[in-house]
């Protein structure tokens, strides 16, 4: 798929495409129907994209790393990292705090036990991509 020029779609337009794809994605009730969706809407360069973000979240939050050490690390740019930590840091401190508390536990056993669980049950093994998602999300669990 070519990339989309976000400027050149009117307000509108933007605003609507956008709305259409969250109410979608509100709609999912499981986890293995997340699940699935991403995995069959996403390629395999913008499923790292967004979890690379994540990764820079989590970075982030340990307070460990400067800027310049997770730019180098993780070969992203500065403009990405901002981006993200302005995520991390918005006007709505409850929001924040949960967004803090998710990532900050995406290390915990119980996030990986669902892993677990979402790679063995789902149809990760299906399709060569789908082989991909599944031995990323085995890394993960190391």
């Amino acid at each position: 798929m070519a990339k989309v020029k976000v400027h050149s779609l009117s307000r509108e337009e933007r605003q609507k495409i956008i709305e259409d794809f969250f109410c979608l994605v509100l709609r999912l009730k499981t986890k293995d129907e997340v699940l699935h969706f991403f995995v069959g809407l996403l390629t395999s360069s913008e499923a790292v994209m967004l979890a690379r973000r994540i990764q820079i979240a989590k970075l982030l939050i340990d307070r460990k790393n400067t800027q310049e050490m997770i730019r180098r690390q993780l070969k992203v740019s500065f403009q990405t990292i901002q981006k993200v930590d302005q995520w991390l840091h918005s006007d709505d401190p409850k929001r924040d705090a949960w967004v803090e508390k998710e990532i900050g536990g995406l290390t915990k056993k119980g996030s990986q036990k669902e892993m677990r669980m979402l790679t063995s049950r789902s149809g990760l093994n299906r399709y060569p991509e789908h082989r991909l998602w599944a031995e990323l999300f085995a890394r993960l669990l190391q």
